[in-house]
């Protein structure tokens, strides 16, 4: 529907409202005794309501604020940052547009510490040399910054919670707050040691690869007893990848770091 003047109201006219008058009072005048003829007054009323609704109708088309995201123009650069939770894909799509960005947004499942941030982005020609993003950690951004002038296009993908156990489009960080060894820190350790305390973690499988000159190759705490925790990456809420290596030597973390869990 195309929003457009009222009939009649542009310029000082009426004809519509004249109409109408004319209509309601001849209307007015067939009626019984028990019902009076419309009053000059209640005409007045009438035509009043119509131009009240035919107002709000001319001044409501305009689309939601974007709560969850902020965009900003910054010199000659537009800066767009995701400020809240449960960000909408088509949020940031209008909210990129109206500053002039082309961006079309893509959600993927991620773990709770991937949530509501940028985890892949790719543009079309290549991002300008300039690009820069905003609150990086571990491969994600929460916002990022371009010059006015580039008239390319942005493809983001943005990070929602998994449902359930529903596998993760990027692994995270399991070690990361909300993530499946956020409270067991075997970092550091033996592998063997590390498999005690990650045995008795509930509903968790865990997957064991050591570092080798060709790359990460399956392995065993017993197979490497010797090898190190060297990281580890969650690929759904239940299951990890646990890194270990043979020399690499790093920070020990805490068995476990958040009380009784």
């Amino acid at each position: 529907m195309t929003a457009g003047p009222i009939p009649g109201h542009a310029g000082g006219q009426t004809p519509y409202f004249d109409a109408l008058r004319h209509q309601l009072v001849g209307a007015a005048g067939r009626r019984t005794t028990r019902r009076p003829p419309r009053s000059a007054a209640f005409l007045l009323a009438a035509a009043a309501v119509l131009v009240a609704v035919g107002s709000v109708a001319l001044f409501t088309v305009a689309p939601p604020a974007t709560a969850g995201v902020e965009v900003r123009r910054a010199g000659d650069r537009v800066e767009l940052r995701l400020v809240g939770d449960d960000v909408d894909a088509e949020e940031v799509e209008r909210a990129a547009a109206k500053a002039g960005v082309r961006v079309r947004v893509t959600h993927y499942a991620v773990g709770p510490s991937l949530a509501d941030r940028f985890v892949a982005v790719v543009a079309d020609p290549i991002l300008p040399p300039d690009f820069a993003r905003f609150d990086e950690a571990t491969g994600s951004f929460r916002g990022f910054a371009l010059p006015v002038s580039w008239k390319g296009n942005l493809r983001l993908g943005l990070g929602r919670r998994a449902r359930g156990d529903e596998r993760y489009t990027f692994a995270s960080d399991a070690f990361a707050p909300g993530e499946p060894l956020a409270c067991h820190d075997v970092r550091g350790l033996p592998a063997p040691e590390a498999a005690q305390v990650l045995g008795r973690v509930s509903g968790l499988s865990v997957v064991w690869e050591v570092q080798a000159p060709t790359g990460a190759r399956p392995t065993t705490p017993v197979r490497s007893p010797t090898a190190r925790v060297i990281g580890a990456e969650a690929v759904s809420r239940s299951r990890v990848i646990v890194m270990l290596d043979q020399g690499k030597v790093v920070a020990t973390g805490r068995a476990s770091r958040c009380g009784s869990r």
